[in-house]
Parts: structure tokens; C-alpha cells; sequence
């Protein structure tokens, strides 16, 4: 579950930094709105005083228990608090409800398929490749999520194909 921080500014708007990413050394936050990553480091400290690394930029913090400064200036910055979110769950963009079939291997990507390597009656394992799509100049290999006899092919080469498209359907055994 990603932890949303909301930082309201003096000028009365409100950022929300959606935290990616935490290291020992590096957190990286994601502006919810425009998408910007901020990848922020801290180089030194000492004496409430730090060097932040904000995307390869240095600014320099002093902070005492009723003051904060960055780059020497009194920051915009008037509150500051965070969440943690449960992820909304996809919805479909087109507003047709998308339902997935258990037994049925779907297209991950919108391509045009390249070759179906499985027919009607073959065996396939969990992790064998049944299709090859093509998508922005790149081949990608779909592979089944189960093991059992293929029941139906729904593709063939040639054909586009959107995100979330039956490609086959396998009988599981």
C-alpha cells in the first residue's frame, strides 16, 4: 500500500508526493498529479544542518525546534502530513466491464500477433510461450499461467490484438 504525503503550501495549494521508493541511502517520490520523480539523498549532517540531493540538485537545510530553512529562506511550506492508501483496483477506461475467464491466457499489451505457437489439443506448461505479439517495434512472448491442454485459440498472426484479449483457452489438469 503506497504512503501519500500532502504538502500544503502558503500559497494554498496542496502536493501530493506519492513515496516509490525507500533505500538506506535514497527515497524516491512520485508528484500524483504531473507523475515528476524526485529522488532525494541526504550527502551530510551535522549541527541541524543537512545537504539534500533533490534530483542532482543540492539545497542546504537548517532546522532548529521552531524553524526551518532551505537554500537560507523560510520554506512555503506550512503542512505536512501522510497516509497510507489502499490502491484503487483498475478499472476499465472504456466503461465495458472486463471479465476474466479462469482458464483463458489474455493479451498483457495491445500488439499485433506475430505467430500462435500452440494449437487445439496440445499440452502446454505453466510458463510455456503460446503466442508472440508485437508491440512498439519489440517482440513479447505470452505465456500460459497454467498447465493443461490448449481447448481454443482465439488469435491468429497477423491480427491485432488489444490489452486484456482472449489469445487461448486451456483446459487445466
Amino acid at each position: 500500500m503506497p504512503k501519500i504525503y500532502r504538502v500544503k503550501t502558503m500559497l494554498g495549494s496542496t502536493i501530493e508526493l506519492e513515496l516509490v521508493e525507500k533505500t538506506k541511502t535514497t527515497i524516491v517520490f512520485k508528484n500524483r498529479k504531473s507523475g515528476q520523480l524526485y529522488k532525494v539523498s541526504l550527502e551530510k549532517a551535522n549541527n541541524n544542518r543537512y545537504v539534500l540531493n533533490i534530483n542532482g540538485e543540492k539545497h542546504y537545510i537548517h532546522s532548529t525546534e521552531k524553524y526551518i530553512s532551505i537554500d537560507f529562506t523560510q520554506p512555503l511550506v506550512y503542512e505536512l502530513e501522510y497516509e497510507t492508501i489502499e490502491e484503487e483496483k483498475a478499472k476499465p477506461r472504456s466503461g465495458v466491464v472486463q471479465q476474466v475467464e479462469q482458464n483463458v491466457v489474455v493479451s498483457p499489451i495491445t500488439g499485433r500477433v506475430v505467430e500462435v505457437k500452440v494449437k487445439p489439443g496440445v499440452r502446454v506448461n505453466t510458463g510455456d510461450t503460446v503466442a508472440l505479439l508485437e508491440s512498439m517495434k519489440m517482440i513479447i512472448e505470452i505465456k500460459s499461467h497454467l498447465s493443461g491442454v490448449v481447448e481454443e485459440v482465439y488469435v491468429t498472426p497477423g491480427k491485432p490484438v488489444n490489452k486484456g484479449e482472449k489469445i487461448v483457452r486451456i483446459n487445466p489438469s
